[in-house]
């Protein structure tokens, strides 16, 4: 038998409950294993939880396969480490597909040069092409506009419903659509060997994901084409939204504050409303689970991270009052204790009646459960929330705020430094590929193919010599226009890094798009570094409240 789960599993304490000798597992198997890494290019804090230990203390595992396609040296050495895979049992291949044809081209209008190539040789003669976009609504737009021209397309990206994206790839598999327009979510679990063409229609975020792309095409052996619609505006969207994920050490501290105050007791539930949580401090909600997940792995366990749950619950009461009902259930007696009355309505929070019963949220919904199903009472849940109890606290809540700011600030170096290799990639072959070992026209399979090979060989952050960043690292008027847009926002709290994100046209939580974007600001200064906006931010911010404005 298998049984297939998300690592997001294992934070689930009676899930891991069901395994031990009463149920013996022979064999774990971990899929897309680069994710276990913080350096790889599609990092998910779920899966540093898969650790050895962890899978020997839990499931009493002995045996560990981890499969990757795209894993770099640093990665793979990650990867070894947090599994102990012992270096004689790595197995590797090459990256390198012989039998995929790879071509890139400028762009300086992608829906038109997309239309140019779906009908001309070879793709005219495909009958199954992934055209692969960045953007949900891009996918629907570019979905369209094919279809609008004749052409027998399909949209997928994860906003839609899963019954709908079910049909797409039914419909594909079976060769009843001839083009999937999808994000990054088509191609995980396809199994579909004869897709004869792949085409970016921007540029990938890492070659990593480039090569995983490019990969759904040509299984079956035969001949492919894969090709990259190249133009540098897609680089400077991306490279701004690389920084989205970003921390100052201020907001750090404050977080962390807030994590360890006096109020949360080791050893009990404590939880924080994520949305929340996430606007007051401008910190995105994967990127808080993210330090979450590091207090716990690290050098030092801090915590323990327990299941996601919406904390505050409203009770309503239907047949027996609420006293009478509280006199025969202690657990009724707490929540009466720590509710407000709210619109005839009992409001508490899950946490603290769980903490004063002595007992799991689990076990708190269970028991509330039963009495729903007795007709008694109904409730509602809001406010989903992260919950952990605190195990240690920290000696030095500074030193640990400065080392995670550092730690989230080097991740990020990283991905920016994918992208980078990415770009100089496709530049170099339409710019600097002098076509003498085999590349012809936009056809540039043997360049393409050296500097995968180059890429995945060498250390990470090896720069590369012929590379150079087209973001500008200054600008004439960044510091006035950065002044000005203080002065005419003077009712909004900003920091260096917030100020940055809007120059660069990045949402936020506590800064939306929805609200931002309509600024005359929003997105102007893209093309400079975002570090330089960030010094020139914090420049005009301590003039600004040297001033009292």
């Amino acid at each position: 038998q298998v049984l297939f789960v998300s690592p997001e599993r294992f934070l689930n304490e009676e899930f891991l409950q069901i395994f031990g000798d009463t149920l013996p597992i022979s064999l774990v198997v971990i899929d897309e294993a680069h994710c276990i890494s913080e350096w790889s290019h599609n990092f998910r804090p779920s899966y540093l939880r898969l650790r050895a230990s962890l899978l020997r203390r839990k499931l009493n595992i002995q045996c560990i396969l981890a499969m990757t396609a795209t894993a770099t040296t640093q990665t793979l050495q990650e990867i070894v480490n947090a599994l102990e895979i012992p270096s004689g049992n790595l197995i590797q291949t090459s990256q390198i597909r012989e039998n995929l044809k790879l071509s890139i081209s400028m762009s300086d209008n992608r829906l038109k040069d997309l239309m140019l190539l779906l009908k001309s040789p070879p793709f005219v003669n495909m009958r199954s092409i992934i055209v692969y976009c960045k953007f949900q609504t891009e996918t629907d737009y570019v979905c369209k506009h094919l279809c609008d021209n004749n052409i027998n397309a399909k949209s997928y990206h994860s906003g839609l419903l899963m019954k709908k994206r079910s049909r797409v790839q039914e419909l594909f598999c079976s060769n009843k659509i001839r083009v999937v327009v999808a994000t990054v979510a088509f191609g995980m679990g396809l199994d579909k060997s004869d897709v004869e063409g792949v085409i970016h229609y921007r540029l990938p975020e890492s070659l990593e994901e480039y090569i995983q792309e490019t990969g759904r095409a040509g299984r079956d052996g035969r001949l492919s084409h894969c090709h990259l619609l190249f133009d540098s505006t897609t680089f400077y969207k991306i490279r701004s939204l690389s920084h989205s994920d970003g921390i100052d050490e201020y907001a750090m501290s404050k977080f962390l504050n807030q994590i360890f105050s006096s109020g949360n007791t080791m050893g009990c539930i404590c939880s924080f409303p994520k949305e929340s949580t996430s606007r007051k401090f401008d910190i995105k909600e994967e990127v808080l689970l993210t330090v979450l997940t590091q207090l716990e792995i690290g050098e030092e366990q801090y915590l323990h991270l327990l299941p996601q749950f919406s904390v505050t619950c409203t009770l309503y009461f239907h047949k027996t009052s609420p006293q009478l009902l509280a006199d025969k259930d202690i657990l009724l007696r707490s929540i009466l204790n720590k509710s407000e009355m709210k619109d005839g309505s009992y409001v508490f929070e899950v946490p603290r009646v769980a903490n004063d019963m002595r007992i799991t949220m689990n076990e708190v919904f269970d028991r509330l459960q039963k009495l729903k199903f007795s007709g008694e009472l109904s409730y509602e849940l809001k406010d989903p929330a992260y919950c952990y109890m605190i195990l240690k606290r920290p000696d030095d809540l500074n030193a640990l705020s400065a080392n995670l700011t550092k730690w989230l600030s080097e991740v990020e170096n990283s991905k920016i430094r994918k992208l980078d290799a990415m770009f100089a990639l496709a530049y170099y072959a339409v710019k600097g590929c002098k076509k003498t070992d085999g590349c012809s026209g936009s056809e540039h399979t043997p360049c393409i193919q050296k500097r995968i090979i180059d890429y995945f060989s060498k250390k990470e952050g090896t720069p590369d010599d012929d590379y150079c960043t087209p973001l500008r690292k200054s600008s004439t008027f960044l510091q006035s226009d950065i002044k000005v847009f203080l002065q005419s926002n003077s009712f909004a709290k900003f920091t260096p890094r917030a100020v940055a994100r809007i120059m660069h046209g990045i949402s936020s939580p506590a800064f939306p798009a929805a609200t931002w974007a309509k600024n005359h600001f929003w997105g102007r200064y893209m093309e400079v570094d975002f570090p330089v906006v960030i010094e020139a931010a914090k420049a005009e911010l301590v003039k600004f409240v040297g001033k009292g404005e």
